[in-house]
């Protein structure tokens, strides 16, 4: 059996190098505060550093330096934020021809807006949760989310890292506008059914903070 992909967010020194090294590369230099936010802007995924990545060389390119500062990161944020936020409706649109599966991702993501992480019996629950209006039968339900829990990380709403017992936020930001889309016929999950799902997955996964 092949092991499972978890795509997901980079390290942040691999972070940094994403965006430093093929600058470095073509002989642009970037101050170590400007490459700092830019990471924390990009969240450390990989898409998203390579629309900083493009949005800076270009940049380079326009203006003839060597060397980008903040100044340079600063100009061309509202550039990255148009781009990243047509990605964020084109990952809303791949869920609308499934309503249970649009219904998961939104559930999830506000559970995670709430607390984290979540190990995958938690996740399924959170799923489950979100389709009682719709889907009666407990035992269908909970397979429906099981097999809709698995979609969402192979679609990298969330991941978990190897090595870890807990899932985390795929995107995080992604998981903000999701949450903020919640469909107006579906029941939001109390607060406190996300934290003790993220206090029983950690205990069940020994997890001690």
């Amino acid at each position: 059996r092949a092991p499972k992909l978890c795509p997901g967010l980079l390290e942040r020194k691999a972070a940094m190098d994403a965006i430093k090294i093929p600058l470095n590369e073509g002989g642009i230099d970037i101050d170590a505060d400007a490459l700092g936010q830019i990471v924390d802007k990009a969240q450390r995924y990989p898409y998203f550093l390579q629309l900083w990545g493009k949005a800076l060389w270009d940049c380079a390119a326009e203006h003839g330096v060597q060397r980008l500062t903040d100044a340079h990161a600063q100009s061309i944020e509202a550039e990255v934020t148009a781009a990243r936020d047509d990605y964020y409706r084109d990952r809303l649109k791949e869920t609308i021809p499934d309503d249970d599966l649009r219904a998961a991702a939104v559930a999830v993501a506000d559970a995670y807006r709430v607390a984290e992480p979540y190990d995958e019996d938690g996740i399924i629950e959170i799923i489950d949760i979100a389709l009682a209006g719709g889907i009666a039968d407990d035992k269908t339900r909970r397979e429906k989310a099981k097999a809709l829990a698995d979609e969402l990380v192979s679609l990298g709403y969330v991941w978990q890292p190897a090595g870890r017992p807990l899932m985390e936020a795929g995107i995080p930001s992604l998981m903000t506008y999701f949450a903020q889309r919640r469909l107006k016929w579906q029941a939001g999950l109390p607060d406190e059914d996300a934290r003790r799902i993220s206090q029983e997955s950690r205990e069940r996964q020994g997890v001690v903070d």
